[in-house]
């Protein structure tokens, strides 16, 4: 072989190793690229995966929905109305059960002691008198005993011819029906023109109603 050849030879050998270094050194620059790419591309997912929120569990919303408490509007209070009240009824007095004969005998006699008398009351007095003398244990206990006993009543002789006013008749039958010997004292038993007993309990005109010692 001639050293032109060998030259040759050596000359393409030396170029083929020139080229296989050249590729070598291409692959090494082209991975180490690569490695690069892929860690840069791990910490950008890495961060992506940082900046996204965690989803919270269904069982941590739940307890979160029963547990705060739910606040109500505040209601106005509605005014309270007051039951309307009935109107209460007075009760009225029971009327005492009479017969005519007491209440005409008991006219008779006021109208008899003092029948002239302007002032009601002195009426009123006079029928009250004979009714406590009946109620009382030291007096007899009908209108008829009360007025006839020896003594006391000086118009007795006439009472059975006497015949009462109108306004007599209605004074005795208030006394005796409507009860009014409640509103007088129990021991009112006297009545004569000068006071007697332990206290005179009123005078009207020339008559003395007085209470009993």
């Amino acid at each position: 072989m001639r050293k032109q050849d060998k030259s040759i030879i050596i000359i393409i050998l030396a170029f083929i190793c020139g080229m296989i270094t050249v590729a070598v050194l291409v692959a090494m620059v082209m991975s180490a690229d690569a490695e690069v790419d892929k860690s840069y591309v791990e910490k950008k997912i890495a961060k992506a995966r940082a900046e996204i929120p965690k989803a919270v569990p269904m069982s941590v919303k739940m307890q979160r929905q029963t547990t705060e408490p739910t606040v109500k509007p505040t209601e106005t209070p509605k005014p309270t109305q007051k039951p309307t009240e009935k109107p209460k009824k007075h009760k009225k007095q029971k009327k005492q059960r009479v017969s005519y004969a007491d209440i005409y005998t008991l006219a008779q006699v006021i109208s008899a002691e003092n029948g002239s008398a302007k002032d009601d009351d002195c009426l009123v007095l006079t029928g009250i008198v004979v009714m406590k003398r009946v109620k009382s244990k030291s007096f007899p206990n009908t209108i008829n005993g009360v007025v006839s006993a020896k003594g006391q009543y000086s118009t007795y002789p006439r009472l059975l011819s006497e015949k009462p006013s109108s306004r007599c008749l209605e004074i005795a039958e208030e006394i005796l029906r409507e009860n009014l010997q409640k509103d007088y004292p129990d021991d009112l038993v006297f009545q004569s023109e000068f006071p007697q007993g332990r206290a005179v309990y009123r005078k009207i005109g020339h008559e003395y109603f007085c209470l009993a010692k």
